[in-house]
């Protein structure tokens, strides 16, 4: 799972000490609908950023790794539902709202995915700026590039750097509201479904705990916890990755174990095997286990987006 590549942003950014901010992304401000403990959230960014045992094992270089996906954004960047957002319009009548990860449009990769699922299902496909233009850079971190390599000077700071972000607004219970707008806007146009990556696979967790949506798919998803699928009410398509401490097994097996029960799984639902964190969204293509993984992910989201919006 060693991976030496350079971390890269496609997009102009200028850094800040909190992340970075986006030319011409105007800000907002979503208020909090669903409440999160801080003490939940501190032990979400110990283990996602300043865990020696995770860090070992390069998870955390998988977390913020930006693989570039091939090809350009064919949409259009407007303002739906009174947010900033990234469509790819469908010729059927539906709607696929997209969670981000912590990139959020200061990358390529879910705007061509947003591209690939419009083309794939002829749904219009929504990916809203969830962090008012200002996602997190994966230049802020200080990570080591390969497993066994030992933590680089100012790694200590990326705790820090990761809550400073989150504290600007951009816990999923403060960004929650924002995609529920585009939700809603969706709505009314149509049948809604809904697919979210890493951090937007808690997202996930709210509109299905809503009832907002016809279904979603959760990929690689971080900040689940153990009883939280007990309140979902959709049918919910899982695309886990096998080396993936964020989402443990044991949260793992509780979302399986509870949404089965409830008639809400999907059977296509998987762990994949050598699959890293972040497959469905920034996979390393040169690795057959990751590009096969990535693929699969996608074709199930599309059957997933064809059942559950017919």
């Amino acid at each position: 799972m060693e991976d030496s590549s350079v971390l890269t942003l496609r997009h102009p950014v200028s850094i800040t000490s909190m992340g970075i901010r986006l030319n011409k992304r105007p800000r907002a401000a979503p208020r909090v609908q669903h409440s999160l403990s801080i003490n939940f959230y501190q032990s979400i960014l110990q283990s996602f950023l300043n865990n020696t045992h995770i860090m070992s094992k390069a998870f955390c270089k998988h977390c913020v790794d930006v693989q570039e996906l091939p090809g350009k954004p064919a949409g259009k960047e407007t303002k739906y539902g009174g947010v900033n957002a990234y469509v790819a319009s469908g010729s059927k009548k539906g709607t696929v709202v997209v969670a981000t990860d912590i990139f959020g449009l200061a990358i390529d990769n879910p705007m061509i995915v947003a591209d690939r699922f419009a083309k794939e299902t002829g749904y219009t496909v929504v990916v809203p700026d969830l962090f008012n233009g200002e996602p997190i850079s994966p230049n802020d971190f200080k990570l080591p590039k390969h497993k066994d390599e030992p933590q680089p000077e100012g790694a200590d700071k990326n705790f820090d750097i990761f809550g400073a972000w989150l504290g600007k607004g951009n816990k999923p219970d403060e960004t929650y509201p924002k995609f529920k707008k585009v939700i809603d806007q969706a709505a009314q146009e149509g049948p809604v479904a809904a697919i979210g990556y890493c951090y937007g696979g808690k997202l996930m967790s709210l509109a299905g705990q809503d009832g907002a949506v016809k279904g979603v798919v959760i990929n690689h998803p971080a900040m689940l916890e153990k009883g939280e699928a007990a309140s979902v009410k959709v049918p919910t398509l899982i695309n886990a990755s096998e080396v993936d401490p964020i989402f443990t097994d044991d949260v793992k097996e509780d979302w399986f174990d509870t949404l089965k029960s409830a008639g809400h799984l999907d059977p296509a639902s998987t762990t994949y095997k050598n699959a890293v964190h972040g497959h469905a969204i920034r996979p390393d293509l040169n690795k057959p286990d990751i590009k096969k993984a990535y693929e699969d992910s996608f074709a199930k989201s599309v059957a997933f987006f064809q059942r559950v919006l017919a």
